[in-house]
């Protein structure tokens, strides 16, 4: 029988329906409310003997020394004190809560932020996060808990003919001490800096633009299939769908030697390669946008997440922070030409330069 996992749900409001969902998904959830100190909240929480804390982002309208950032910094400071470490999801009301997310990152406060509305709508798939963010914990904790026993790229079940492949620089970021003794640390840097972003693995947005081919195709899921060798099977690989990048290429090479590399072929050229190999006749290749002059995609823009050659797109500015192993970001022209000036102020100066110069050519 599977153990019922136990969540506390911080919240000076009623739970609702938010608790309802959850525990349809078989959790054991407890509203807890806000008390007059960071100490005697702590202490409800324990109590419960919790596996994972949710918590709105507001707490006590009036009172914002017992919003979520600030308590979270004090129940994350108990890690020394008192071994407390859970993993801690934010949730608002607030649509820019990511916005929130971003500003305390730094901070190493949550594990991840979503409002609500995003939550109800897909509950199924966040609870399945919470799944393996609780997994996870418990995973890198007892690995911790063994003397001498470091964490390595086992967690992340690296295929075989990948692990000379993988970027030194994640490794050498893994074995620092702060990750090696916090599960937290260790947990955030996989969940935002590995699985979620583009790099040394892909979505199934970025793999349909690689492909050059339309994840609405009846023939998609059969294709997959075929790739399922490369498909990534490590921590969080139940909420997230992740294929690894470099595993793609040597498939594409292993599967169609005599044909150039997936990144110098079309989008149909690539579709009609791959639909003559497995016999597919219902996989449908993807098509330019409007403003875009390339087919030869190979990822996404990150406003509208439509198929990108990166010669058509806007760099984003790296921020310092970033994992170096991480791929640049883009916006497309069709993207950028309605969107704010907080989204413009994003791009590379010289980028920016060269969107206002495209925008005056018409």
């Amino acid at each position: 029988m599977n153990m019922v996992y136990k969540i506390a749900y911080l919240e000076d409001q009623e739970a609702g329906s938010i608790k309802r969902n959850i525990e349809q998904q078989g959790f054991e959830v407890t509203h807890v409310l806000p008390q007059k100190s960071f100490e005697e909240t702590l202490n409800q929480i324990q109590q419960i003997n919790a596996h994972l804390l949710l918590m709105d982002f507001r707490l006590h309208a009036g009172a914002p020394h017992f919003n979520a950032p600030p308590f979270a910094q004090f129940f994350r400071s108990q890690v020394i004190e008192q071994g407390v470490s859970l993993p801690i999801v934010v949730i608002s009301s607030e649509n820019n809560i990511s916005d929130y997310y971003r500003d305390y990152t730094s901070l190493d406060l949550f594990d991840f932020a979503v409002d609500k509305e995003t939550f109800l709508n897909k509950t199924k798939k966040y609870c399945s996060l919470f799944n393996e963010l609780i997994n996870g914990y418990q995973s890198l904790k007892n690995r911790q808990a063994v003397q001498g026993k470091k964490i390595g790229p086992e967690i992340l079940n690296v295929p075989e003919e990948l692990k000379l492949r993988i970027d030194s620089r994640l490794l050498d970021t893994l074995s620092m001490h702060k990750y090696q003794t916090d599960p937290f640390m260790m947990s955030g840097l996989l969940l935002s800096s590995f699985v979620k972003p583009i790099g040394i693995l892909i979505g199934p947005d970025v793999l349909s633009a690689r492909l050059g081919i339309s994840k609405e195709s009846q023939d998609w899921n059969n294709l997959l299939n075929q790739l399922d060798e490369f498909k990534y099977s490590g921590i969080y690989s139940k909420t997230y769908d992740r294929w690894w990048a470099h595993g793609i290429e040597i498939w594409w090479k292993l599967n169609f030697p005599s044909a150039q590399t997936l990144r110098r072929l079309t989008a149909s050229e690539r579709c009609k390669l791959i639909s003559e190999k497995y016999g597919f006749n219902q996989l449908i290749g993807l098509e330019k946008q409007p403003s875009s002059n390339s087919t030869r995609f190979w990822t996404v823009c990150s406003g509208s997440f439509k198929p990108l050659d990166p010669v058509d797109g806007f760099e984003i500015a790296k921020d310092i922070n970033n994992s170096p192993w991480l791929d640049p970001q883009y916006y497309s022209f069709d993207h950028l030409i309605n969107a704010s000036l907080k989204v413009l102020e994003k791009l590379k100066e010289h980028e920016l330069e060269r969107f206002k110069d495209k925008v005056r050519r018409g």
